[in-house]
């Protein structure tokens, strides 16, 4: 049985300050024994949320490099990930794709960094609203995926997390309705299992505005094995609504 997976991207939010206090209040939340819970910080915090983070928190990385060193004046690479004990990281987000310029091509090659050092890659995909609006969803979000998993050996695909984010959904205050969101996350998990017969244990979260309110009902849907966490991630006491979600 899958378990549900709840991760908390901080995004460009929190302080050194607001960490420790994060970090306190979380050692109050009981952790469900069918949940995986995580978060990723900014960069610069990663290894000392990494080295203070209870035994019931994966922590991540919102980010991480194609490349395995060199002159690449700012990047950070998979294996410096795993130097620093993260055990997993962000790919192809979204925000990625839309403002630094994340390509399929170079999601791809993050993902296979990832793999070659033991960090679980969360592949995010999904479309804009204009691609919502035009009927053109699964067709947008076929192309993300196969422009990766084409190029992922068969017994990887299984160490893959995939995230599904109608970017018409993040940060807006819109949500997909359940019943949308598990079409969707049904017709990923259907194209993940041309490639492998790992698909049905395959987690796939959603990841659009997924909050307290909404959160266990998204969770109840067959195909969807949690969320990737925004701004419901930033407070211990919101983010503990969505993992109590996950019993």
């Amino acid at each position: 049985m899958r378990k549900t997976w709840v991760l908390g991207n901080w995004k460009l939010n929190n302080d050194s300050q607001s960490i420790r206090q994060w970090l306190e209040d979380f050692q109050q939340v009981e952790v469900p024994s069918n949940a995986v819970v995580g978060v990723a910080p900014v960069s610069i915090y990663s290894q000392h949320v990494a080295a203070h983070a209870p035994q019931n928190l994966l922590v991540g990385s919102q980010n991480v490099s194609q490349f395995d060193g060199g002159a690449y004046t700012g990047e950070v690479s998979a294996a410096m990930l795993s130097d620093a004990k993260i055990a997993f990281s962000l790919v192809g987000h979204s925000e990625r794709r839309m403002y630094f310029g994340e390509t399929n091509e170079i999601t791809k090659d993050k993902v296979n960094a990832l793999l070659q050092t033991g960090i679980i890659p969360v592949l995010c995909c999904g479309e804009s609203q204009v691609q919502y609006e035009t009927g053109k969803s699964q067709s947008v979000v076929e192309s993300q995926l196969r422009a990766v998993l084409d190029h992922v050996a068969a017994e990887d695909v299984a160490k893959l997390v995939i995230a599904y984010e109608p970017v018409w959904a993040i940060g807006t205050g819109l949500t997909a309705t359940p019943e949308y969101a598990q079409q969707m996350h049904q017709f990923i998990r259907a194209l993940v299992a041309e490639y492998s017969s790992s698909a049905s244990d395959l987690p796939i979260l959603y990841g659009g505005s997924c909050n307290g309110s909404n959160a266990k009902e998204l969770f109840a849907q067959a195909d969807i094995d949690g969320g990737l966490i925004g701004g419901a991630s930033l407070k211990v006491s919101d983010f503990n609504k969505i993992i109590e979600a996950a019993r």
